[in-house]
């Protein structure tokens, strides 16, 4: 029932409402909670008829007389406090309020993602990681020298705010933990992000070994929930000082927090895509220093092109690089004024000696019509004479990408999704977003020509190829014991989505080949790892064409970092072959000659358009997507929401934004559902003036702010 009492409280209902209604509720406060009530705390509350969860984020005063004056209707009372005690604290609710405004979601929604899974049950089983010694030599390896860690320890904390570009390997955990013990000795508290489970596999073990297990503390979606709510309870309870996990951690209930450590926070793992609210770590991590006054370092050997250039604007950033590449002859080339005095690190300069473009043009002109070249398939049978481990990576799953018709250029499609059918081994065709499987085609179904025809190197097919290249080439191999039995001693794994059907599988596959029991690995971008092993002898990039003609203004960027990170593998004499049918590609420039600052340069530019608003970091994007199962209704559904926003933004006369009319989504239909896109592109600080324009957006749309891609 209602209650009369007149002391209230305002509340977040833990609950997606539409970002365009009201957010927080009052209610009133029973008087036996009135002494025990806290901001922060977690209660229940009855809403639209139903029980919920609420967090309190305000209580009003008896002391102040107007919000306490009693309200002319009846408030609805708090119903009791939440079993679970939880209380979230100011700075928690304040990184809520950030997430709600900036992402433009419901404000419950961003408070439930930074809640943890609330569970009685006790985890069955401890938090496992990779303590091989195998890991432990790979740190050692890479170690840099104690006067050397010291000092750059040093300049890594001199300011608030610094982009770390570094060309090290497993080095730089060297240096994380020297700055996290220095936090540590102050009664500091710190978080370290890192883009996938992998990253976090390999090396939490180090961590936990070196700052003992109870001091540690690990969140990530990958571990159970009771597992979860056991290390949240830990941070909570100010027993562990060091957080370590993936975005997630980002929300860990740190009471001193002193230091964030993003490592590669390039990465696009960082940004979470699939589900609201759409947040970046990245982004969310340096408004959470900001609150807690912490200091930040953003991490990478290839940054992003939005902190590259808050440096090169002065943003209160400060470069740190022991990369001496970008001094020469005792003049910096570097485009920034504000910048640290590295020290002498012994890294890789100019062109990588480990690393091979090949072009497949003359490949072909030489009638090697594979999709391997010479010197990769030699290099194949090299590595496996010399007992080394090989990676080879693949865009695509299948055994080729595309089948067509060669007379009337007819290409396969799936009939639900409209993407390309990829051809298996049996023959067969494939749809990988519905799982859609149909006979392999013996006529053109436009045409009824039989020129059918498939195209491209799937993971299947490149594994079919790396055993003919094995078995053509027995005679080649040291051991007469390779001639005689390949198959049992020529282990091949693939690593793909569709070889592997869940975590576990995959980080058993990780773990054999981190202990040797895999020769070859082949997979598409679960493949693309730090994987500081020792016997490791070669990488192979079987087209790297897949992801530099990706339709995206940011594919130049992201090739630049994949093949910055997998050219620093070649620290530990790894052999780097990369096929490709354009090597004049300004990314394979700037690669060889390791000049991330002009290239970074270069990039900014090609930001920049003759009309219009500029790409970012010029400038902000909001992906808005539609849904539907008709496809016509989907198709007029973006239309009409199109000439809403236009007219709105013609009306107010505000050339701070531009909106493009809607599109097919790259994948136009996946799973019966049929996508449409517009992109709203904006140079306004005015958030408010923002949401008038989303606010005309229906219920039946996701806002994607800071979308990671266009398609």
């Amino acid at each position: 029932m209602p209650s009369s009492n007149n002391k209230r409280v305002e509340i977040i209902p833990v609950l997606n409402i539409p970002y365009s209604q009201l957010q927080t509720y009052t209610y009133s406060i029973p008087s036996s909670m009135e002494r025990k009530i806290r901001v922060g705390q977690l209660v229940e509350i009855f809403f639209r008829r139903r029980k919920i969860k609420g967090v309190v984020i305000k209580i009003y005063s008896g002391k102040n007389k107007i919000l306490a004056r009693k309200p002319k209707i009846k408030l609805s009372p708090i119903l009791r406090f939440d079993d679970s005690g939880i209380i979230l604290s100011e700075n928690q609710i304040k990184l809520a309020e950030f997430i709600s405004r900036y992402y433009y979601v419901s404000l419950g929604l961003a408070v439930k993602t930074i809640l943890p899974p609330v569970t009685r049950r006790e985890p069955r089983k401890k938090i496992e990681f990779n303590l091989s010694e195998k890991n432990s030599r790979a740190l050692e390896r890479h170690c840099l020298a104690n006067s050397k860690i010291k000092k750059l320890s040093q300049n890594l904390l001199k300011n608030k705010k610094t982009l770390f570009i570094h060309n090290l390997t497993a080095a730089r955990h060297q240096i994380y933990l020297e700055i996290i013990k220095k936090n540590i000795s102050k009664n500091r508290q710190v978080i370290l992000l890192l883009p996938d489970f992998f990253d976090l596999w390999q090396f939490a073990g180090f961590y936990i070994k070196e700052l003992r297990e109870e001091s540690v503390a690990i969140l990530s979606s990958e571990i159970t929930d009771a597992q979860f709510y056991q290390q949240w309870k830990k941070i909570n309870d100010s027993k562990a000082k060091f957080i370590i996990g993936n975005r997630l951690a980002v929300f860990a209930p740190a009471k001193k927090l002193g230091l964030i450590i993003i490592d590669d926070e390039h990465s696009s793992n960082y940004k979470q895509w699939d589900q609201n609210p759409r947040y970046h770590a990245r982004e969310t991590a340096l408004e959470l220093a900001k609150i807690t006054d912490s200091k930040i370092i953003l991490s990478s050997p290839a940054s992003s092109l939005e902190s590259f250039y808050r440096i090169r604007n002065k943003e209160k950033f400060v470069l740190t690089s022991p990369d001496l590449s970008f001094v020469k002859k005792g003049k910096t080339n570097h485009p920034f004024n504000k910048r640290e005095q590295e020290i002498n690190i012994p890294l890789s300069k100019g062109e990588p000696g480990g690393v091979r473009i090949i072009d497949m043009n003359q490949e072909q002109q030489k009638r090697n019509f594979s999709i391997f070249s010479d010197e990769l398939k030699n290099s194949l049978i090299e590595q496996l004479n010399n007992k080394k481990q090989i990676i080879l990576f693949v865009s695509r799953r299948g055994f080729h990408t595309l089948t067509l018709c060669q007379d009337c250029g007819y290409i396969a499609e799936c009939p639900q999704c409209h993407s390309p059918l990829v051809s298996l081994q049996n023959k067969s065709l494939i749809c990988y977003h519905c799982h859609l499987q149909v006979k392999a085609l013996t006529k053109c179904p436009i045409c009824q020509s039989v020129q059918i025809r498939s195209f491209g190197a799937g993971a299947d097919k490149v594994e079919e190829e790396v055993k003919s290249v094995i078995y053509g080439a027995a005679g080649k191999f040291n051991s007469t014991k390779f001639a005689k039995k390949e198959k049992q001693l020529i282990r091949i794994c693939r690593l793909d989505s569709g070889a592997v059907k869940n975590k576990k599988s995959q980080h058993k596959i990780y773990s054999d080949f981190a202990d040797g029991k895999i020769d070859i690995m082949i997979g598409t971008q679960m493949v693309l790892k730090n994987w500081n092993l020792s016997n490791l002898g070669m990488m192979g990039i079987i087209s790297a064409d897949s992801f530099l003609n990706f339709p995206d203004f940011r594919s130049r960027e992201k090739s630049f970092q994949i093949l910055k990170q997998i050219i620093l593998q070649t620290q530990d004499n790894i052999k780097i072959i990369v096929q490709t049918h354009h090597p004049e590609n300004k990314v394979f420039k700037a690669i060889l000659s390791d000049d991330l600052s002009r290239f970074y340069q270069q990039e900014l530019e090609s930001r920049k358009i003759s009309f219009g608003l500029n790409y970012p970091p010029f400038s902000q994007i909001i992906k808005l997507i539609h849904k539907n199962k008709n496809a016509r209704l989907g198709e007029r559904n973006a239309r009409e929401t199109y000439r809403t926003l236009k007219n709105k933004i013609a009306k107010t006369n505000n050339k701070q934004f531009e909106i493009t009319e809607p599109f097919p989504a790259f994948n136009y239909q996946v799973r019966g559902m049929f996508r449409w896109h517009i992109i709203i592109k904006s140079d306004c600080q005015n958030i408010s003036l923002r949401d008038e324009i989303l606010r005309l957006v229906g219920t039946g749309w996701i806002i994607d702010v800071d979308p990671e891609s266009l398609s």
